[in-house]
């Protein structure tokens, strides 16, 4: 049924403005027929969660870098399980004490106080979002998005290789406002070691960033299950990252967690 209506939304997609399209997937009768629910999340979410559904295996490790209000590390730990585990890092402290309390019980998930960066100061600034949104706390005080912020206060820091160690990691999510680049160098070893699936929003001005994943031999993907030329500065900010030699088919996962562009 799902494979039925993305092929109808991607038929008349086609002679659709973009707008137009973008109305059609709020509503909630084509939510559910795409994404089997009611939700009110934006359709890109819908999606992440999606493809998380095929990639994380009970027993899997997974990390949330820039978990927010953790509703991306709750569904990491119930694909997990018990035998799984989910490291679960928020820089900004308030809204980090509140995900360690929601986390509570969820024996399988560490949550820390961090903004990940790449592991090169052990405290670092903090910068406010637009109207001090929550979601949108950054390192940086500029990310190329029309406005500039000032530091409030400082928080711990360090990179993800220096927060998990040698510890074998299967998925990484990273939603960190702008950081990416940073983030990605601070991982650089378990990109090699440990070879995780990354999914990734790379926010104006960082697009560069993806250098560390081409490194270390990972080939990127945009939502709708395209490659993404490695030479190509058009950015892809949702960007699927998979592992060289991975037996996974990155084009018929992406492909069918539903539609994204038409």
């Amino acid at each position: 049924m799902r494979k039925t209506v993305f092929a109808f939304l991607k038929a008349i997609g086609k002679f659709l403005p973009k707008s137009l399209k973008l109305r059609l997937l709020s509503l909630r009768v084509v939510r559910y027929l795409c994404f089997g629910k009611f939700g009110v999340t934006p359709f890109w979410e819908d999606r992440l969660r999606l493809f998380m559904k095929q990639i994380i295996k009970p027993g899997m490790t997974c990390i949330d870098v820039g978990a927010n209000n953790g509703e991306h590390t709750k569904l990491m730990a119930e694909l997990v399980g018990a035998a799984g585990k989910v490291f679960s890092y928020e820089a900004f402290p308030e809204t980090a004490r509140v995900l360690a309390e929601d986390m509570k019980g969820l024996d399988n998930v560490t949550v820390g106080n961090y903004a990940v960066s790449d592991g090169s100061v052990d405290s670092i600034p903090l910068f406010a979002g637009r109207n001090h949104s929550s979601a949108e706390w950054s390192i940086l005080s500029d990310r190329g998005e029309g406005f500039e912020s000032t530091s409030t206060l400082n928080v711990p820091s360090a990179s993800v290789d220096q927060l998990v160690g040698e510890v074998q990691v299967d998925f990484v999510k990273i939603d960190v406002e702008g950081a990416e680049p940073m983030v990605l160098n601070g991982m650089r070893k378990m990109l090699r070691a440990a070879k995780p699936v990354v999914m990734i929003e790379f926010h104006k001005g960082a697009w560069h960033g993806r250098k560390a994943l081409l490194d270390a031999g990972y080939t990127l993907y945009d939502p709708g299950g395209r490659k993404i030329d490695p030479a190509s500065d058009t950015r892809s900010y949702h960007t699927y990252a998979f592992p060289p030699e991975t037996e996974l088919d990155a084009e018929a996962i992406l492909q069918g967690c539903g539609p994204v562009t038409w």
